[in-house]
């Protein structure tokens, strides 16, 4: 089929766990879909060298970061130049992900302009407005917004059904990080270069040691809170058989606190920030993940590596639930209690996939080629006979559950 016939989607992108979520699905929908990527500038360097590792192209770059002054700049600023983008591309559909400002602009950008708009990674709930600050309210915006709905878990489903959002609109996909995490894998296994590169950096370290990975960079956590994640990790690092490595961020607060705290008095490992192979080798190699980050939240299960979460609440539970994590907060004492577990060998865990199987990718693409198969009239009045034959297809589900009726299988 020619550029001409085909459907055109505009993915939306701004930061680079946004990237990490949105290649496999952009690799997967280039095979049918005339796909056009564009960044927001929300992040530079870190989305460009990710893409590019991953052999995903972009199209236009709005490089909106050197606006930003505020936390409202990047929705402002987007929703003026995403209109001439639009325009002149006149998508079929918009993708977004997650809950950054990006997902927000786009996803109003598009109702804007009327171009229906998928959500991928749907449903993701903490359940308190102040944490993740602003990504909780980001979310439940865009799914107020959005025509389609890719929920990575159960539990995303059932947040979106609690809150009314029509049922029809939501597919259950699983989350695309795993899809990444696979590639990845893939690409390492065969790169002899890259394998050399990542041997060379985890050379740096102990092999004798076990390795404790923390990070850190929620801006509900900046001061009093990661001071006191700050302090565990002193105390763990001064054990002899244990070895913190501490990517820094390069949010500047989070540099100033370490510099505050931990001075050069100290046995943490103190290195610049991974790319997204050295994460997920060194993460593949450790023994504790310390961590507010969503995205390591859920790679870590598939390594089987324990994982404290340093927040409050979490919108990704299915790893509580599973054993896999443990929401600690910023409360030095729980975050060493459970560590000490860990290293000791109190707590061990299987690799698991509360997340996803790896396939997200391709049903999202399986469902989109069904979607806009159909012209817009067709397409509203037959959403709900779509949807019910997509929704929950990962055989986790049976029939009658969440008010399904059989719902058959989609073979991978």
């Amino acid at each position: 089929m020619s550029n001409l016939n085909k459907k055109t989607l505009l993915f939306i992108i701004g930061t680079r766990p946004e990237a990490i979520k949105m290649a496999p699905v952009i690799l997967e929908c280039q095979k049918t879909f005339k796909c056009v990527v564009g960044l927001s500038g929300q992040h530079t360097d870190m989305v460009h060298s990710f893409l590019k590792s991953f052999g995903v192209s972009w199209d236009y770059d709005l490089n909106i970061q050197n606006e930003i002054k505020d936390i409202e700049d990047p929705l402002v600023l987007l929703l003026k130049k995403l209109k001439k983008t639009v325009a002149l591309h006149n998508p079929d559909l918009i993708l977004v992900h997650g809950d950054t400002s990006t997902t927000l602009a786009g996803a109003l950008g598009g109702f804007y302009n009327k171009i229906p708009v998928a959500h991928v990674e749907a449903g993701l709930r903490s359940h308190n407005i102040q944490h993740p600050w602003p990504e909780e309210a980001n979310r439940k915006m865009v799914s107020t917004v959005a025509q389609i709905n890719f929920a990575p878990t159960l539990k995303a489903v059932k947040n979106l059904r609690d809150e009314n959002v029509a049922a029809s609109s939501i597919i259950h996909t699983g989350n695309t990080v795993i899809d990444a995490v696979r590639k990845a894998l893939d690409l390492i296994k065969n790169d002899a270069d890259l394998t050399t590169e990542l041997t060379a950096l985890s050379d740096q370290f102990d092999k004798e040691k076990k390795w404790v990975i923390l990070t850190g960079h929620r801006k509900e956590n900046l001061g009093a809170g990661i001071n006191e994640v700050f302090k565990a990790a002193i105390e763990l690092s001064l054990r002899s058989d244990t070895e913190v490595i501490f990517p820094v961020h390069p949010n500047p607060k989070v540099r100033e606190s370490i510099q505050e705290l931990l001075g050069t008095n100290h046995n943490v490992k103190l290195v610049k920030p991974f790319s997204y192979f050295e994460m997920i080798w060194m993460l593949s190699k450790s023994t504790l993940l310390i961590t507010d980050s969503g995205g390591l939240q859920e790679e870590a299960p598939f390594f089987g590596i324990p994982t404290l979460v340093t927040r409050l609440t979490t919108e990704r539970s299915e790893a509580i639930e599973n054993g896999s994590a443990f929401l600690v907060g910023t409360d030095k004492e729980k975050i060493l209690s459970h560590a000490l577990a860990v290293l000791n060998k109190e707590i061990n865990i299987q690799p698991s996939f509360p997340f996803g199987d790896g396939y997200a990718s391709l049903r999202i693409k399986k469902f989109l080629d069904l979607y806009l198969s159909y012209d817009l009239q067709t397409r509203n009045e037959l959403f709900e006979r779509i949807t019910h034959y997509f929704d929950l297809v990962t055989q986790e589900i049976k029939p009658g559950e969440l008010g399904q009726t059989e719902p058959p299988t989609i073979d991978i």
